[in-house]
């Protein structure tokens, strides 16, 4: 069985509806067609009552044992290196670098560098020889960068090339390269230092004398430069990351076409605005973990948190990229989803790209290695697909069984307690944390339910057929038991609703020539085991951006001590999406319940229609003081002449984000504490603080 013919099947059974039938599914060697008899539906919907995920694989194995044999052979083709491709397209980015097409031709050289055959990472001891390819890849890169004036991008690049290069006379010019670009960052010792070595190296090359006396001149003008830098000491860099250029309306000002690839930002995530909370490390003191029966867990304040306050910070537990464009290399790391205009390969495979060697050493070791050889197929089942294989291949079989039966003696333990560890920790790298997350099985449609639980029969048929995951001791592939198989394939059923209920939406901010917000562009999924506990409300007091994989969350306003933080599930906020029927059609569709927030149970009217008039949330306090009352109107009066000059300002060219988000803040707070709601200036002022804050997280600068 093939994986097109599976999702035929797949398809077919959906519209089924579990109704007693016959389903014919033909194989895509088209030996013959084979039949798959499925039993009634009170049996499965049984296994979904009681979350028996274990019977269910059970079920599945024995329909598909008894007529197709086991184990399925799905018809997976992985792609594979390939120099002869690899050479055509660095000709093909000679051509156009030649032209002075450089943002082509760097296209050119990523996609010949992913094609090259490539060393294991393990190799200590490269030859050469056999690398040829991949490194003239990285030296012709290092030409283009050099050219774009991308220093430090060019020296890695030329590291690398050197490492692998097998001519002497090419590593000589990939050393005098290097210089250049040290002198160019003011590194004038490390360059020094190279020129020593640049010195000895000519001595030994056997060049004609004319071309000998040339490198030596150039060598001298080199030390020269360097000699004069050291003396006048650091002067200010002429070239700015270019994402640091967009600094009016017309950005071709700024940089030229060929830049525009390097017009993004990948800023370090921030601090929490606080302690971290001892027992949950990715919140701040100022959050809590409680639980009840109804609502399950959730988070509440500890004290009063102000608007833009960061309150949580936390790297995803399993994340995955998605590409920009068909048919193109990813330009974001598949470790931690940073742009990345120059990457590195896989080792093995043309489909994934790393930033630098740490996250590709980390990657590997984590995840990419056991996914490898199956990551093309992977890619069509999805996120959820994707994020239950990495949480089962983060460990081993003999760990996971260990884990398993511990966390199984402690399901009936208070869910505070399940996701701390032996530490009363909860870790945001542990296993521990993704078995334990609330999920929607039992209340699911039943078709989904079925879904999940074919999609973890295959994903379990990748993990046999990848051969990285059923090892023996020695590290030796082995066909797996039914025992072995239910054990993992009723974990990866558990995972596909777990993972499913609780990914985020990893974006990107794009932003237009005159420096605003235009979409926030979808470029990865994430599951964060932490941010996972807040529940929802469509008038959220908090939102999240991201940091590459990182999600940091803000308070979007004032939040009294002891009250509860939500985040809004799926894009529902109420802003976004005013119609309360649209919203809890789509949260119970997917995460089956009905939502009971203020702006759904109250019926909130549309921003646009909410009558511009400021009503006092405790009259009682201004009653008693008559100076409380002159104060909060001067301070009223004060905020709305500052927000209406921001209005006229924030499409200007030369906007200041930072100094108008502390002003949004600032009023957010004022009418947080004193303003009944919903207001719409309060709307407002939350619209300029959506399209503010996403912007201090990962960005890219997009012409429209």
């Amino acid at each position: 069985m093939d994986l097109l013919a599976y999702f035929m099947f797949y398809n077919i059974y959906q519209i089924s509806r579990l109704h007693p039938h016959v389903i014919t599914m033909e194989h895509a060697n088209a030996i013959s067609p084979t039949e798959i008899h499925l039993e009634s539906k009170e049996e499965v919907y049984q296994y979904q009552k009681d979350g028996n995920t274990e019977d269910m694989f059970k079920y599945l194995y024995n329909q598909f044992e008894s007529q197709v044999k086991l184990p399925l052979k799905l018809n997976i083709s992985k792609p594979c290196k390939d120099e002869l491709l690899s050479n055509k397209l660095r000709e093909e980015g000679n051509l156009v670098y030649k032209r002075k097409k450089l943002q082509e031709a760097l296209e050119k050289y990523n996609k010949c560098i992913l094609s090259a055959p490539h060393p294991k990472l393990s190799c200590t001891k490269v030859d050469t020889n056999e690398y040829n390819s991949l490194a003239k890849g990285y030296a012709n890169r290092s030409a283009v960068l050099f050219q774009l004036q991308e220093y430090e991008m060019c020296i890695r690049d030329l590291d690398r090339s050197i490492n692998l290069s097998s001519s002497k006379i090419t590593q000589f010019k990939l050393e005098e390269r290097k210089v250049k670009c040290l002198i160019a960052v003011e590194r004038y010792k490390e360059a020094q230092d190279i020129l020593k070595t640049c010195k000895l190296m000519l001595k030994s090359l056997q060049l004609e004398n004319k071309d000998k006396e040339s490198y030596e001149n150039e060598l001298s003008i080199f030390l020269d430069q360097c000699v004069i830098g050291m003396n006048k000491g650091k002067r200010k860099n002429k070239k700015k990351n270019c994402y640091e250029e967009i600094k009016c309306a017309d950005a071709s000002t700024y940089f030229s076409s060929d830049d525009v690839i390097f017009a993004y930002n990948n800023p370090t995530p921030p601090s929490l605005d606080d302690e971290p909370n001892p027992t949950i490390p990715a919140f701040s003191r100022a959050l809590n973990l409680q639980y009840s029966a109804d609502q399950g867990r959730y988070v509440v304040a500890t004290r009063d948190i102000k608007p833009g306050e960061v309150i949580a910070v936390e790297k995803a537990y399993t994340s995955s990229a998605i590409p920009e464009e068909p048919n193109s290399p990813f330009s974001l790391c598949t470790f931690c989803l940073a742009r990345c205009a120059a990457p590195l390969p896989c080792p093995e495979c043309p489909e994934v790209v790393f930033c630098n060697e740490e996250c590709r050493a980390k990657g590997w070791d984590k995840f990419h290695m056991k996914e490898c050889p199956v990551y093309s197929a992977l890619l069509e089942l999805g996120h959820s697909g994707i994020g239950a294989y990495r949480a089962i291949i983060g460990q081993s079989l003999d760990e996971l069984k260990v884990l398993v039966t511990q966390f199984k003696r402690e399901e009936h333990i208070s869910p505070l307690k399940q996701i701390l560890n032996e530490n009363l920790v909860c870790d945001s790298e542990s296993y521990r944390g993704i078995y334990f997350l609330e999920d929607n099985m039992k209340t699911a449609d039943i078709l989904k339910f079925n879904g999940n639980s074919l999609t973890a029969f295959t994903l379990t048929q990748m993990l046999i057929q990848s051969n990285r995951f059923f090892l023996t001791e020695t590290g030796d592939p082995f066909v797996p038991d039914v025992e072995d198989l239910t054990f993992i394939g009723s974990l990866l059923i558990r995972h596909q609703f777990g993972l499913g209920t609780n990914f985020f939406g990893i974006s990107e901010i794009h932003l237009e020539h005159n420096n605003l917000f235009i979409r926030e562009v979808p470029k990865g999924y994430g599951t964060f085991i932490a941010e996972s506990l807040f529940r929802h409300s469509c008038d959220p007091s908090g939102i999240i951006n991201f940091h590459g994989n990182v999600a940091v969350c803000r308070a979007t306003r004032f939040i009294p001590s002891g009250s509860q933080v939500h985040l809004s599930y799926h894009n529902t906020m109420y802003l976004l999406v005013p119609d309360r029927a649209i919203r809890r059609k789509i949260l119970w569709d997917t995460y089956s319940f009905m939502c009971n927030c203020d702006p759904c149970v109250c019926d909130w009217k549309r921003p646009s229609e909410t009558v511009p008039t400021l009503r006092v949330r405790d009259t009682q306090y201004l009653r008693n003081d008559i100076d409380n009352s002159k104060s909060l109107n001067l301070e009223l009066n004060t905020l709305v002449t500052r927000i209406q000059m921001m209005q006229k300002k924030i499409s200007s060219p030369n906007f200041d984000i930072n100094s108008y988000l502390e002003l949004v803040l600032e009023s957010m707070d004022f009418f947080d504490r004193f303003i009944v709601l919903p207001n719409s200036m309060r709307s407002s002022l939350c619209a300029y603080f959506f399209l503010i804050f996403p912007r201090t997280g990962s960005c890219k600068w997009a012409s429209v």
